[in-house]
């Protein structure tokens, strides 16, 4: 992220570059209050991992409460002697109830700042009433968030997620409906262009799991635009399918600025090779 301080008593942060979930051990020991990065990241990410926060140890400034939420949330939790890693889990990030042990700002600011982009209504209950709790939601609502309830012992937060649809989906790569398999999304089109947001990359088959990349960084995408996908392994075609009548893709080497087919593309002709239609749907009839 760029930062900037313009005036004296303003900041202007813009976030657009900001392409990695880990918060180094420098950087963390920089700010006690580094562990916010937490709830931030993984909502934006899926995945966040910060060094211990201030350089201490869990035991010495304890965020057990805010780990209880995001677990809440359907995150998994590592933590170790230097750092602490929330990942999202198989469902992915769901909103949900958390109830606070007793109403810790920190734990309500971190939580507030992870269900604010997941999916579903997230409900914090004993949540702290401080005026920088109301402040935050203030700041997030500006932002687009959906909050209500800051100040009050009980926070409300609807997750809002941008997706973008693209003509491909889950037939031609099920990996990540199957086991949440992460990749890295470009533009192929404006692959210069710096990231300005983080959405997720949805296919055009009927079903909700038809995701292919849960929070990908790219520039504003618009219709024409050409969306590669990167790595996706020598599983990506043996696991492609028919699928609603779609087309298994084909399989491209490129070299030197020359490609060429090694699986060819399909056609609609191959789609129906196979297909037969007995007689007696035909109206006629056998002998």
């Amino acid at each position: 992220a760029s930062v900037e301080r313009p005036a004296l008593g303003v900041i202007v942060v813009d976030p657009r570059g900001i392409n990695k979930y880990t918060v180094t051990n420098e950087m963390a020991s920089r700010l006690r209050a580094s562990y916010y990065m937490l709830g931030a990241l993984l909502g934006r990410y899926g995945h966040a991992e910060i060094a211990q926060p201030g350089g201490c140890a869990i035991g010495a400034r304890p965020i057990n409460l805010h780990l209880k939420g995001f677990e809440a949330l359907g995150a998994e939790i590592s933590t170790g002697d230097d750092y602490v890693e929330a990942v999202s889990g198989p469902q992915g990030l769901i909103g949900d109830t958390v109830y606070l042990d007793f109403p810790s700002v920190g734990a309500t600011e971190n939580i507030m700042l992870a269900a604010v982009l997941i999916k579903g209504k997230t409900s914090i209950c004993n949540a702290a009433k401080e005026p920088e709790i109301v402040c935050l939601q203030d700041m997030l609502v500006k932002m687009g968030a959906k909050i209500c309830g800051a100040g009050t012992a009980t926070i409300e937060i609807e997750g809002v997620k941008k997706y973008v649809a693209v003509d491909g989906g889950m037939f031609e790569n099920p990996r990540y409906c199957l086991y949440r398999s992460e990749y890295t999304a470009v533009l192929a089109n404006r692959a210069s262009e710096e990231p300005t947001e983080v959405v997720t990359i949805a296919g055009k088959c009927c079903e909700s799991g038809d995701i292919l990349v849960a929070n990908a960084n790219l520039p504003r995408a618009k219709r024409g635009d050409i969306l590669a996908i990167l790595t996706t392994g020598a599983y990506n075609y043996s696991m492609a399918s028919n699928y609603n009548r779609n087309f298994i893709p084909p399989v491209v080497l490129v070299k030197d600025g020359k490609a060429e087919y090694i699986v060819k593309p399909q056609t609609y002709e191959d789609l129906v090779r196979n297909d037969v239609l007995p007689a007696r749907l035909q109206g006629k009839t056998t002998k």
